[in-house]
């Protein structure tokens, strides 16, 4: 229902992977069609982790990958309906965010960063993250990011790119 809504507001090229099991096989199939994916689940904990799945199965897919995240606990087709097509279709072009920016959301999920293992456990994932990345001014962008989000001086990020 969720590709039905979308493609009742305009969104003409969407995919349905069965739930949240996307495979080798569709990802080949995708890959044949196009070289630009963004992969929008439900908002709910199953949905997050399902985009986290597929980015990890994409990865080496030489596909430019993005996410559109859904509002918590809101699937597509409930957006729709609760919004009306034109909203849905200006959510999902504002809500666009790169595989990192998803990464860094999710590596929040179940830590409290009141505490301070749990944060300097995430910054630690996160660094870890940033360092894989192959161009200097994604890792500027995402270390200033980190260090204003916890007022934290970037320089005492420690992180290797090798």
């Amino acid at each position: 229902m969720d590709v039905i809504s979308a493609f009742q507001s305009g969104v003409k090229n969407g995919i349905a992977s069965m739930g949240t099991s996307l495979t080798n096989d569709q990802v080949y199939q995708i890959k044949r069609h196009t070289k630009h994916l963004y992969i929008c689940y439900d908002g709910d904990a199953p949905g997050q982790n399902a985009i986290n799945r597929a980015l990890k199965l994409l990865q080496n897919s030489q596909l430019k990958l993005g996410v559109i995240q859904m509002p918590k606990g809101v699937d597509p087709d409930e957006y729709r309906k609760q919004y009306g097509e034109q909203r849905f279709l200006e959510y999902i072009n504002s809500a666009k965010e790169s595989p990192v920016s998803f990464e860094m959301q999710y590596l929040k999920l179940n830590r409290n960063l009141n505490n301070e293992q749990d944060l300097a456990a995430y910054i630690d994932d996160t660094l870890k993250i940033i360092a894989t990345m192959s161009k200097p001014i994604e890792r500027e962008i995402y270390l200033n990011q980190l260090s204003e989000q916890f007022g934290i001086d970037k320089k005492n990020f420690s992180y290797s790119t090798e």
